[in-house]
């Protein structure tokens, strides 16, 4: 393994956006997992509204929802 300004471990979606934020801001990244991909494991039933921004932030929002996936416009609690 080489060495890098930022090491992140795990590869899942808060790994995998933090990786390519600091990638974006310049830094040498390196990013580990232990699983293989495509793997089936749900990290997430929705997504906040910080969440959806950051998606936006990494231009890759409209993938996201061209993947099925849709965003929660309410909740109701009881």
């Amino acid at each position: 393994m080489r060495r890098g300004d930022v090491l992140v471990v795990g590869g899942g979606p808060a790994g995998s956006a933090t990786a390519a934020l600091f990638a974006a801001a310049g830094f040498d990244v390196q990013l580990v997992e232990a699983a293989r991909f495509p793997r089936f494991k749900p990290c997430g039933d929705f997504l906040s509204p910080e969440g959806t921004r950051i998606l936006q932030r990494l231009g890759v929002e409209e993938a996201v929802q061209k993947s099925g996936a849709r965003r929660l416009r309410g909740l109701l609690v009881s």
